[in-house]
């Protein structure tokens, strides 16, 4: 089933909701589907990322005395394979207990389970015109066919970023006492589209992308390198200390507390680029980048010239 078919015409009577696909917005509508249909559930989150020991603690918690959840499971980075037991516990769980696991495509036969596919739209002035519309329609707002595409033109098939513009207009028209955002009001509203990521080149360096860093390369101009030298420095610093706290056996909440890091960015950024990067490297890099950084301030060092060296030497 695809996500909008579910959103339309929600079907809840299943064990397992199964979320796959790359498009993060309607995984994020369809939890918040699935959980407004459970009222009076608790509502478990985990991630396949943890330790056995940790994933099956939150499952189970309070268990005890058994009682209606819905278990969130995120296998965003495929680790779920690695919790041999998870799928019995999934089928010995009481009728009143409901699971959704994203991007797990194999699962043991005999469970009730609804697959939906969160496919990403295509980028298209068409698709992205009918997602603005259904969205509109399902806030309250109406907006004139015609102005439809500026959505498209602004933000292509970023969802999450239409979705929070369309919010706006709701807040709006609200305040308002209208239903109707016309094209003046949309200019004011919607924000403009950011021309650069400025962390998409640090990003790709960091993850050892050669062939994203190469067609970056070109857009950089000099200037702007030691903005990126900068990024790609604390962000080889924070993957140095993570690597420095395991080696210590600082428990990750010390951690997480002390170099006051995110959870999210921990789990989703650091792990990730922590198993592909040994430490010495971190060391060199970091050097190397001070050094760069020198010699740009000092003797007119042309920056774009040190990272294209830089992403030469590590990137694979």
């Amino acid at each position: 089933m695809k996500a909008e078919e579910f959103l339309s015409n929600p079907d809840l009577n299943h064990k397992v909701f199964l979320l796959n696909g790359d498009e993060f917005f309607y995984k994020y509508a369809l939890k918040n589907v699935i959980f407004s249909g459970f009222k009076g559930y608790e509502f478990v989150y985990t991630n396949s990322e943890c330790d056995s020991s940790e994933l099956y603690e939150a499952i189970d918690s309070s268990d005890l005395i058994p009682h209606p959840k819905v278990v969130y499971v995120d296998n965003s980075h495929g680790d779920l394979s690695k919790h041999k037991y998870f799928w019995d516990n999934v089928a010995a769980s009481s009728e009143d207990v409901r699971h959704i696991v994203t991007d797990c495509k194999k699962v043991p036969d005999g469970l009730d389970v609804l697959q939906v596919e969160c496919s990403k739209l295509k980028d298209n002035q068409k698709d992205i015109g009918k997602f603005v519309t259904d969205y509109s329609r399902k806030l309250g707002i109406v907006i004139d066919p015609k102005n439809v595409p500026m959505f498209h033109y602004l933000y292509r098939n970023n969802l999450f970023v239409i979705y929070n513009e369309l919010k706006k207009c709701r807040i709006w028209a609200e305040e308002n006492k209208t239903v109707e955002v016309d094209f003046g009001i949309l200019k004011q509203l919607l924000s403009p589209s950011c021309e650069k990521d400025v962390f998409q080149f640090s990003t790709n360096f960091l993850n050892r992308r050669l062939k994203a860093c190469l067609s970056s390369l070109p857009e950089i101009i000099d200037h702007e390198a030691p903005l990126h030298i900068f990024n790609i420095f604390k962000g080889a610093e924070k993957i140095l200390l993570y690597k420095y706290a395991i080696q210590e056996k600082i428990s990750e909440q010390d951690f997480l507390t002390e170099y006051a890091i995110n959870f999210y960015y921990l789990n989703y950024t650091i792990k990730p680029m922590d198993k592909i990067w040994s430490r010495q490297e971190l060391v060199d890099l970091l050097l190397e980048l001070e050094n760069i950084n020198s010699k740009i301030k000092t003797f007119n060092y042309p920056g774009l010239k040190g990272v294209s060296n830089l992403v030469l030497k590590y990137c694979r």
